[in-house]
């Protein structure tokens, strides 16, 4: 999803559940075409995770997906380490800084060393 200069508000968050979000759970609960199709669904058996964004906690979110019955996962204040990109993102920077410093020993800053991190950030 790409949003418009300025970021993502309440406003903005509550497109991204009408639009994706409420047919995303629709399309989980689909009753299966086959009669032979085991369903290992329910309502119950889904949970929303989200970060603890301020817009999130919005009295108006919170009641768009209470009354869409959508649960939502209670997550503890600065709670990074439960969540798995932020893990990842830290390892990447990791990473990409140890070979970052090989580079600047060769390359300038020139247009070939832009290409060079451009492409060593596509192989970390």
């Amino acid at each position: 999803m790409i949003f418009d200069k300025g970021g993502v508000g309440s406003d903005e968050y509550i497109e991204v559940i009408l639009d994706s979000l409420l047919s995303f759970v629709d399309d989980l609960l689909e009753q299966p075409e086959e009669d032979d199709t085991i369903r290992v669904h329910d309502e119950n058996t889904f949970i929303f995770m989200q970060d603890n964004m301020n817009y999130h906690k919005t009295t108006e979110i919170l009641d768009l997906l209470r009354e869409e019955e959508i649960p939502i996962m209670k997550r503890p204040a600065q709670s990074s380490d439960l969540n798995a990109l932020e893990n990842l993102w830290a390892d990447f920077k990791d990473h990409f800084h140890s070979h970052f410093l090989q580079l600047y020993r060769r390359l300038s800053r020139s247009q070939d060393a832009l290409h060079e991190h451009r492409e060593l950030a596509k192989q970390v």
